[in-house]
C-alpha cells in the first residue's frame, strides 16, 4: 500500500494558537476542494476520507504561529487520486493561509514496527472522550482496531474480521490529555506509540493509518498523524 505526502509550504495571514491552528488547516483544505467536483463529493460524502495532516512547522516557543511568518505542514493520503488532484489546487490562499510551495512525494513503508502521534488520537467512549484517568488501554485498543479494521475495509474493499488484532502494544505518551478546538468546543486526545503486529494484514493496516491517520477526527483537525519506525 502507497502512502503519498503532500509538503505544503504556507506564508501565514494571521496570527494563530497553536491549540487552533489544525482546526483552520482542516478548514482550508475544505475550502480548497470545493474546487473541484470529486474533491468536492469527497469532502461531503459521510464516508472516510483517507487523509490526515500535521500541525505547522516550526514550532514557536509561546505557542502563537504568527502572521507574516512562512510555515510547513504535510498532508499525507492513502489516495493517489486525492494527492494529485490536492497537489493541483491547493496554490490558492484564503484569510488565514496563502500557499507558497506544494511537493509530492511518495513514502516507501517497509515492515512496521511502531507508529507513534504527531498530533493527539481522539478516541469516544459513549459519546465522552476515552481518557486515561477514566478508562482502560483495552478498551482504547479495541477501539482502535475497531476503527482501523472499519478503514481499512472501506479503502480496500476487502472483508476481513471484525475481530482481527492488529495491535500488540500502546505506550501513552501523554498522560495529561491534549485540547484541541474544533468548533467551539476542545476536544481532548493522547499522544501514544502503538506496536503493530507482523502479520502481512496487521501490516496492511498499518500502511493505511499512516495514511489515513489513527482514531478520530482525521482529516477535520489532523488527528492521529503520525510517523512509523521500521524493522
Amino acid at each position: 500500500m502507497l502512502v503519498h505526502e503532500l509538503s505544503v509550504t504556507a506564508f501565514l495571514q494571521q496570527d494563530m494558537h497553536h491549540s487552533e491552528s489544525r482546526q483552520h488547516i482542516g478548514s482550508f483544505l475544505n475550502c480548497c476542494m470545493e474546487e473541484d467536483k470529486w474533491l468536492c463529493d469527497l469532502h461531503t460524502s459521510r464516508k472516510y476520507k483517507h487523509y490526515v495532516f500535521n500541525n505547522l512547522y516550526p514550532i514557536e516557543s509561546d505557542g502563537t504561529y504568527k502572521k507574516g511568518r512562512v510555515y510547513l505542514f504535510r498532508i499525507r493520503t492513502t489516495n493517489q487520486t486525492f494527492a494529485e488532484k490536492m497537489q493541483r489546487i491547493l496554490r490558492k490562499g484564503n484569510h488565514h493561509f496563502q500557499v507558497l510551495a506544494v511537493e509530492l512525494k511518495v513514502i516507501k513503508t517497509p515492515m512496521i514496527e511502531e507508529l507513534t502521534t504527531i498530533t493527539p488520537i481522539i478516541v469516544t467512549v459513549d459519546g465522552k472522550p476515552w481518557l486515561s484517568k477514566n478508562h482502560s488501554l483495552m478498551v482504547l485498543q479495541e477501539k482502535l482496531e475497531a476503527n482501523g479494521i472499519k478503514k481499512y475495509k472501506d479503502f480496500t474493499g476487502k472483508d476481513i474480521p471484525r475481530d482481527h488484532n492488529f495491535i500488540k502494544m500502546i505506550h501513552l505518551g501523554s498522560r495529561v490529555p491534549i485540547a484541541t478546538h474544533y468548533k467551539g468546543i476542545k476536544l481532548l486526545g493522547h499522544k501514544m506509540t502503538i506496536k503493530i503486529n507482523e502479520d502481512a494484514l496487521s501490516q496492511e493496516i498499518g500502511q493505511l493509518l499512516l495514511g489515513s491517520g489513527i482514531g478520530e477526527k482525521n482529516s477535520s483537525i489532523g488527528a492521529g498523524y503520525c510517523y512509523a519506525k521500521y524493522f
